[in-house]
């Protein structure tokens, strides 16, 4: 071995340089903006959206804000009153939210760090810093700091109130991104996604029971009621940030501290929780919820043996018809449509069955068959996208774009229609009043093709990505929540302007003349097949015209 010469000894290798901590969270929170601003790329009503959410989420950060301070001017007890039970039930609403609105945030997904040289902490700790980029956190860091204004009357209430306004948003945003990382471990199971789906259909339904099933509840709601209720919230981490300043400012300094050490915990749990699950999820070697190939749903050669036994005498032996059978098909395969479908018995249970089990039995009741025909209705706003990329398979074949329209109507009428008049002609005779049968069929069957002639339209205009088959059917994929409020308000509004000649006459035969639902049980059905006529040539005209883009944005891009 030669020794080197002296003076020249060769350089030891050099490493890159590891980035520091603070380079790292600023990456993720960079990383996170770019993404959301690519969701919003791509095309007009994506960047409107946008638009509008942002709108939308200022001002009700603005205006939530404002009520809390003007709790200034109330006494200490009730503006501790008031802070507690509804600070409680908003921090309670992060833990539902990733679930039913936001879902899993796929533009900070773990698994496509996967293959990446970070450790976990501090993976977890650049997603905790990209959580609260978004309106939802630093709406609630807003609101939350604003009671700093309403305990403004001495130096350590308004530093209680500082101090918890931090911890119950650092709270919120780990608890849903501890909510979402364990949802992406449970949802790989087809078993235990059914079972969840189950499970939320279930509570759907006994919050349903518990609202309408129990009119005297409010009556019970009185002070002392909240004020026991909110006692023992104060000692959770749903309500001791908002109890903690009261304390401090009744000379309870201790208490208070006490509490925010009852949150501070919380959080630590919280993320020991999150960290355990991101864990799991990086070293099973599994395809996360909302990763993996973005495949629609397996679609089987078109025909008439797709639908049940029970609707293939009901469905005509045209293209039109088997669009209908594959429509009706995936209702129940496919886990995101059988969710949906769920919905429909679990609300008719809560609106109708519950009231009666009481002795409630008002005639207004006779709304609830038209009622989920609207629902029914909304449902189908967005139904195009989950065919996902399986969508080519009409394209390739040239199917004309109102053919595709009707037979989606088709398919859903098939099922939807039979279920409206059923609950429409029960519900009148469980109320005693038989008379308004004819009236109620009319109109349900009227809300239901209304609802199905603006999905029409709205299915390849305003569309966005569905979850993956493979994934919770909850979700929401990244740059899609603005759309979907988009969809959702702008949806509603037109359904229910275009049903007010609908409802008016169902009104007028139940509180005027019950002779008018004959008319109704006529006009409803032809007023319907006429909206939903023009709402397949319209669709079917876009369509025609923007199916490669239409298909380009309800298929999730690859990142």
């Amino acid at each position: 071995m030669v020794a080197p010469l002296p003076g020249l000894t060769p350089p030891a290798a050099s490493t890159p340089p590891r980035p520091g901590t603070v380079a790292l969270l600023r990456l993720f929170v960079g990383l996170k903006l770019r993404l959301l601003g690519n969701g919003l790329k791509g095309s007009n009503a994506r960047l409107i959206a946008g638009l509008v959410g942002v709108a939308a989420g200022g001002g009700i950060t603005i205006t939530g804000a404002y009520l809390v301070a003007q709790l200034r001017q109330a006494s200490a007890d009730d503006a501790a009153l008031i802070l507690t039970a509804g600070g409680s039930v908003v921090v309670a609403g992060w833990f539902l939210l990733p679930l039913l609105v936001f879902g899993i945030d796929e533009s900070i997904d773990p698994q496509r760090f996967a293959l990446l040289p970070l450790p976990r902490r501090t993976l977890l700790a650049g997603m905790l810093t990209a959580g609260f980029v978004g309106i939802p956190a630093v709406a609630m860091l807003v609101v939350a700091g604003a009671t700093t204004i309403t305990w403004s009357r001495g130096p350590l209430p308004v530093l209680y109130a500082a101090v918890g306004a931090l911890l119950a948003t650092t709270f919120c945003v780990v608890a849903s991104r501890a909510v979402t990382t364990v949802l992406a471990g449970v949802f790989r199971s087809r078993r235990l996604r059914d079972l969840v789906s189950m499970i939320g259909m279930l509570l759907i339904g006994s919050v349903m029971l518990l609202q309408f099933g129990l009119p005297s509840v409010a009556q019970l709601a009185t002070r002392d009621v909240i004020e026991r209720v909110t006692t023992v919230l104060a000692w959770t981490p749903l309500g001791a940030a908002w109890a903690a300043p009261h304390d401090a400012l009744r000379g309870a300094a201790a208490t208070g501290l006490l509490r925010l050490l009852i949150l501070a915990a919380a959080v630590v749990v919280l993320a020991l929780i999150w960290d355990r699950a991101l864990r799991y999820s990086l070293e099973s070697g599994g395809t996360a919820a909302g990763s993996g190939p973005r495949a629609g749903p397996r679609t089987a050669p078109a025909g008439h043996t797709l639908a049940p036994r029970w609707a293939r005498w009901m469905l005509p032996a045209t293209v039109t018809g088997a669009v209908a059978a594959r429509i009706l098909h995936l209702w129940w395969r496919d886990p995101r449509q059988r969710v949906s479908l769920l919905i429909v018995p679990v609300i008719l249970v809560g609106v109708v069955a519950g009231p009666s089990l009481v002795g409630y039995r008002d005639e207004v009741l006779v709304l609830a068959g038209p009622g989920v025909g609207t629902l029914i209705g909304l449902m189908m706003l967005n139904h195009t996208a989950y065919d996902g990329t399986a969508l080519w398979t009409h394209l390739a074949v040239s199917l004309p774009g109102y053919v595709d329209r009707a037979g989606r109507a088709l398919g859903t009428a098939t099922w939807a229609v039979p279920v409206v008049v059923g609950a429409a002609a029960g519900t009148c005779l469980l109320i005693g009043r038989p008379d308004l049968i004819p009236a109620a069929v009319g109109a349900s069957v009227a809300t239901v093709l209304t609802g199905l002639a603006l999905a029409a339209v709205t299915s390849v205009v305003i569309a966005f990505p569905a979850p993956p088959a493979s994934a919770n059917p909850f979700i929401t994929p990244s740059g899609g929540n603005v759309v979907v409020v988009l969809q959702q308000f702008i949806g509603g509004l037109a359904v229910g302007l275009l049903s007010l000649p609908v409802y008016l006459t169902l009104g007028f035969a139940l509180w005027w003349r019950p002779e008018v639902g004959w008319g109704l049980l006529l006009a409803g059905p032809a007023y319907g097949l006429l909206l939903l006529r023009v709402g397949c040539r319209i669709g079917g005209r876009y369509l025609d015209d923007n199916a490669p883009e239409l298909l380009r944005r309800i298929t999730p891009a690859r990142t």
